[in-house]
């Protein structure tokens, strides 16, 4: 994936003539250019296997190289997996006549992001519009510094992780089903911009932080008419 902005006007003001809104018409000109690349690429991969109709386990493999960060951070692999076993299918003939369908499944899956501006990792400059006399007294352009946020090049991509085990009743003739599971996610290098003291002509930088958890335990009702679906459950 490859993404291209550039962006290029000119704003105006103190008209001469008036009611002539051109550029040529303005006493003070001032042209502003930007351009933001930013890229990624990435290789994928998965694999499905089923036994006898009723255990199932897929997986993928996936790495990515995002621009916006560091050479040596910048790629990333994740995996995830994913299975499902019905019991009511693999023991048809020990289950009790109450118990029409029955599954369990489990999931584990990794994601990545860079989340951040492209050029996040290096200091870039700008050349101001209007130019300066030199000692000689020549007019030149200067550079300045145009971000206010300090740049870091050991920023690592974020990741996530997530972890889920349920269980699929359905009784009585499908009259009656229910859906638990638990789930546990973590997140962990999150890129934050954090205050720093103006004192160094800056007023951020651009850091990873620790990890976050969410835990989760959940039932609900599943639809009657809801046909079992021998594909697992995903993360």
């Amino acid at each position: 994936m490859f993404r291209r902005n550039e962006n290029l006007n000119v704003s105006v003001q103190d008209f001469v003539v008036r009611d002539l809104y051109t550029i040529m018409n303005g006493r003070v000109k001032t042209p502003q250019y930007s351009l933001n690349e930013r890229a990624v690429n990435s290789l994928y991969g998965s694999a499905e296997i089923s036994f006898k109709n009723y255990l199932y386990v897929s997986s993928t493999l996936r790495n990515d190289w995002f621009s916006t960060l560091a050479p040596d951070n910048r790629s990333i692999l994740y995996p995830s997996v994913t299975t499902s076993f019905i019991f009511s299918d693999a023991f048809k003939s020990r289950m009790p006549a109450w118990l029409s369908f029955g599954k369990i499944r489990a999931a584990y899956a990794e994601v990545g992001d860079d989340n951040v501006d492209a050029y996040s990792h290096s200091l870039y400059y700008q050349v101001n519009n209007n130019s300066y006399p030199s000692p000689s007294g020549d007019l030149v352009p200067v550079g300045s510094i145009s971000a206010s946020t300090i740049p870091n090049a050991n920023l690592r991509p974020l990741r996530v992780s997530e972890m889920e085990f349920g269980l699929d009743l359905r009784l009585f003739e499908n009259r009656v089903s229910f859906d638990f599971a638990v789930y546990r996610k973590i997140t962990k290098d999150q890129i934050i911009s954090a205050q720093i003291s103006t004192a160094s002509a800056y007023s951020s930088q651009l850091i990873n932080i620790g990890q976050s958890m969410n835990c989760l335990l959940y039932t609900s009702p599943s639809p009657r008419d809801r046909t079992r679906s021998r594909m697992p459950s995903s993360a």
